[in-house]
């Protein structure tokens, strides 16, 4: 985002600074390290897995009045996140030079044909 752009930005909402240095943190809490391991060097081989990472968070609250004839206000509020992450690839270099060998989630692909499956079911039995 250009300095124009940003200052415009801040000018039309008041929010937008706070969430603007949320973002700017945000990549601080993914390192690299956690993308692509250390590499491993075994012989004339070293090796070096990619993940992938994923996350959020949310924050939300609530308020509303009691009931007729009940005095005061009920309400709360609360927030959280996390992330997750899984290795997506093994990278081997080599004499031969760079191969990369794809991780295959054999458990993950399994689950998400049973949920397909599951919807189509209901699907069908709607009809």
């Amino acid at each position: 985002m250009e300095p124009d752009d940003r200052s415009a930005l801040m000018e039309s909402d008041p929010h937008a600074e706070p969430q603007a240095q949320a973002l700017a943190q945000a990549g601080a809490l993914v390192p690299a390290g956690s993308i692509f391991s250390a590499p491993i060097t075994v012989g004339p081989y070293t090796i070096i897995t990619a993940s992938t990472v994923a996350g959020g968070s949310g924050f939300g609250s609530g308020f509303r009045r009691m009931l007729p004839g009940m005095d005061g206000t009920a309400g709360g509020l609360g927030g959280g996140g996390g992330t997750a992450g899984r290795p997506v690839a093994v990278i081997i270099l080599g004499p031969d030079g760079v191969t990369v060998q794809p991780i295959v989630d054999v458990t993950r692909i399994a689950m998400s044909a049973l949920v397909v499956a599951g919807l189509v079911a209901l699907c069908w039995r709607r009809r």
